[in-house]
């Protein structure tokens, strides 16, 4: 699913945030214990940006911000752990150009990997899905507009993000947290305590998209059962009809300068956009018979 398809938002206020946990306004004090020497190694200390942890500061915050945050922490997680497999190399392996990770650190990063690449199928919803790859694309809009005003889905979206961002701050505080110092302090993380925590946090992100894709679906479905739902479904198979005849004769509406500017696949989101559409394609039709009948004529004389 397109992730900025169906969106809600929801407003961030900086100065609530100014002096609680959910700000990224501490620096952990480095191993030797000063921020600033000639020990050029304090250069990798991580100093606050003093931004929301985990996200960047986007007003309003829409499910892509949620989205692109948690994907960011866990990439990040999985950064950390594999610069510290690669600090505790010797220096003669640290020259092979990839790094292969073992035991208790390969089960946790397993287990992130799992998150990192399942996470944007955890919020795809089969009819929107559907619609992208059955000749619906244009049908977006008339769905996209009675979800969004919809009491259910804004209560489950609202639901989403919040537990989106809660299980991303709790994975910054148990897992990245540690996972850090353990980077900075030169140590082998505890990673048989941390995988417990990155599956539970796995499963959690998991049940949250899960709940979120069955209400969307049922919300979807009860649009799709409505009047307005079924005649715009009949105005885009007659395009799409249209448009498939056209291309038997030859036409390509990507090498139509008119086709192109009239913008059918947001067809919907005008009063007249789908009859100005068929309009165009029926005339187009007609042109191309015409021409069709005229070469015809030719090559009998």
């Amino acid at each position: 699913m397109d992730s900025d398809a169906f969106m809600s938002t929801g407003t961030v206020n900086s100065r609530d945030l100014r002096n609680s946990d959910d700000i990224n306004d501490a620096a952990e004090v480095p191993a030797n214990g000063a921020f600033f020497s000639s020990d050029k190694k304090v250069a990798q200390v991580q100093l606050p940006d003093y931004q929301p942890n985990g996200i960047s500061f986007n007003i309003p915050l829409t499910l892509t911000d949620c989205h692109a945050a948690m994907m960011a922490t866990i990439h990040q997680v999985r950064l950390i752990v594999f610069e510290i497999a690669r600090k505790e190399m010797s220096v003669v392996r640290r020259r092979l150009t990839s790094v292969k990770l073992t035991g208790a650190a390969r089960d946790f990063d397993e287990t992130a990997s799992s998150m990192e690449v399942n996470f944007v199928q955890a919020l795809s919803i089969s009819i929107i899905d559907s619609l992208q790859w059955n000749g619906g694309a244009r049908l977006m809009t008339v769905l996209r507009t009675p979800l969004e005003a919809d009491h259910e889905y804004q209560e489950c979206l609202t639901k989403l993000k919040t537990s989106l961002l809660r299980i991303e701050k709790d994975m910054i505080r148990t897992v990245t947290g540690p996972l850090k110092k353990a980077l900075i302090n030169k140590k082998t993380p505890d990673f048989k305590s941390l995988s417990p925590q990155a599956t539970r946090y796995y499963r959690d992100v998991t049940a949250a998209c899960s709940e979120y894709r069955d209400v969307a679906g049922s919300v979807c479905r009860r649009i799709q059962g409505g009047a307005g739902w079924r005649e715009a479904s009949a105005l885009n198979d007659q395009m799409n009809k249209l448009e498939d005849q056209a291309r038997d004769k030859g036409w390509r509406g990507w090498g139509d300068p008119g086709y192109v500017t009239l913008d059918d696949m947001h067809a919907f989101e005008r009063a007249d956009g789908p009859s100005s559409v068929i309009a165009y394609l029926e005339t187009l039709l007609r042109r191309l018979d015409e021409g069709r009948d005229r070469s015809h004529n030719g090559e009998q004389q």
